[in-house]
């Protein structure tokens, strides 16, 4: 059932994004990226709690369940694309970014253009509160990406360097630019059917703490070796400060090196990768993850459903925590 239905979300996301069709470069570029890659486990997550609070059964609610957990896909690569514009990062996906082929200009357009698409579809659906939950997401993903800019190394003055400031400052970017589009995959099913309030919340800090799991595992991810052998170090390379680094016993000094190189040499990022490492920062991170998981979990066990219907949702769980791509 859930696998027949994320193959009706990706032919919706293919039906939305046609509308771009009459520009040129405007449909290849958005094409380009949603062909890309992806595992598409945000609209994932709101089919699987479909399936928990039994929405998605009539041909009119499968279709607002479809087109909203779409739009969530679309909204996020959205924000990918306008993300890679402001780091300036010419790959996404160990391919070239949207950016990187077809220009800034045309990758700013393009992520407006869905943001419209997305607009229009809700109106479509007519429920207003889903409307307000898709808006509100919005803002705060741009709060986050705003708030992101003070761990940037550029912007980082040696004399302000606070460990416990760094990982305050990390958790809320996290928790606003990734956290809050898996709280809205977790809410949508129960928005469209009118569950109560109470209910609500609980499967929205459920997708918020899933969501804290995601990206912490994709930043220790950054520090980890990949199938060519060598970590990618992508966030180093941004001049983004990830939570390895953070916890690290060497944290300022990774900062230094840092600052001291603006485009690092490999050696530079082997001696980050290996000062990372020896000073703890990945086991760290590491504990940091576990204990969201474990809050997770008390969420998890207070859902009120079926077995053989809260399995997948908790198997997406164990799978984002252990992930190693």
């Amino acid at each position: 059932m859930i696998n027949r239905k994320i193959s009706k979300v990706e032919k919706r996301i293919e039906e939305l994004i046609k509308d771009s069709e009459r520009n040129e470069k405007i449909y290849s570029a958005i094409l380009y990226h949603f062909t890309a890659g992806g595992k598409r486990i945000r609209p994932l997550l709101s089919l699987i709690i479909s399936d928990i609070v039994d929405y998605g059964n009539t041909e009119e609610e499968e279709y607002n369940l479809i087109t909203s957990a779409s739009c969530v896909e679309i909204l996020h690569g959205a924000s990918l694309m306008l993300d890679d514009v402001i780091d300036n990062s010419d790959t996404r996906r160990g391919k070239p970014s949207v950016n990187a082929l077809f220009g800034n200009k045309v990758a700013v357009i393009s992520a407006s253009f869905l943001l419209g698409v997305i607009s229009d579809e809700l109106a479509k659906i007519g429920n207003l509160e889903l409307v307000r939950a898709f808006s509100h997401t919005a803002k705060v993903m741009a709060e986050g990406e705003v708030i992101e800019l003070n761990l940037m190394i550029n912007n980082i003055h040696p004399n302000t360097i606070d460990r416990e400031l760094f990982k305050k400052l990390y958790f809320e970017v996290i928790d606003k630019k990734t956290a809050s589009l898996f709280s809205l995959s977790s809410s949508i099913p129960l928005i469209l059917k009118g569950n109560s309030t109470e209910l609500k919340y609980v499967f929205s800090e459920f997708g918020r703490y899933f969501g804290n799991i995601f990206q912490i595992r994709d930043d220790i991810l950054d520090f980890i070796s990949d199938k060519t052998g060598k970590p990618k170090m992508n966030d180093v390379k941004e001049g983004k400060i990830t939570l390895p680094v953070i916890l690290s016993d060497n944290f300022q000094r990774i900062i230094e090196i840092m600052k001291e190189e603006k485009e690092l040499s490999d050696g530079a990022l082997d001696f980050i990768l290996e000062l990372v490492i020896s000073g703890n920062g990945i086991e760290r991170a590491e504990e940091e993850l576990n204990k969201i998981y474990e809050k997770t979990l008390t969420i998890f066990r207070s859902i009120n459903a079926p077995e053989n219907k809260i399995k997948d949702l908790f198997q997406l769980l164990e799978l984002s925590k252990k992930r190693l791509a």
